[in-house]
């Protein structure tokens, strides 16, 4: 990589085999975007001069949340700016199990640092059920002013806030816990 004008500040690769990072110091971008991973990649070793790391679309790279929390927490603290868009870190898990990933990105997240817009945890998704709950007791007047406040957290569809409420409305009651199960009558 000895050959890359001094003009250049942004590279892109399309494949990562190994480190150690050879750069020249006019690269302040590295963009990944798309590049196919290893699971075991790191950011061990990555220049100083590294400010901006791209990581968007790494889609079938990273399976696990512990992998994805390996790779992120191998970028070092150089790097101000990580953008993460588009990979599905918190899809398919469950509330708390993101709340978890959440707890275990916020050491490696100062000032915002990660961009983890469309990777499954959309704003307006986590607050849709405490709204329809404001609604159900009257502290929101109704939902489709519920629907407006979610919209300046990001919903676009009413119809899907309105599926969320439906769906809230119509579940299936929550099973007794194991000390709360009634006794049978005989």
């Amino acid at each position: 990589m000895t050959h890359i004008p001094p003009t250049v500040t942004t590279l892109k690769l399309i494949s990562v085999d190994k480190e150690p990072w050879i750069l020249p110091t006019t690269v302040t971008t590295l963009d990944l975007s798309g590049c196919l991973l290893h699971s075991d990649f790191t950011f061990q070793g990555l220049p100083s001069h590294i400010t901006t790391v791209l990581l968007v679309n790494l889609a079938y790279a990273f399976r696990t949340a512990q992998q994805w929390l390996t790779l992120i927490h191998s970028i070092p603290a150089t790097v101000t700016y990580v953008n993460l868009q588009g990979n599905p870190l918190f899809r398919g898990r469950t509330p708390s199990a993101r709340d978890q990933l959440l707890r275990a990105l916020q050491p490696v997240n100062p000032q915002g640092r990660l961009d983890l817009r469309h990777t499954g945890e959309e704003d307006w998704v986590r607050a849709a059920l405490p709204l329809i709950h404001g609604v159900e007791q009257k502290i929101i007047p109704n939902l489709d002013c519920a629907y407006h406040i979610a919209t300046f957290l990001g919903a676009h569809s009413q119809t899907v806030f309105q599926r969320v409420a439906h769906r809230k409305r119509h579940a299936p009651p929550l099973a007794p816990q194991n000390s709360e199960q009634p006794t049978p009558r005989p």
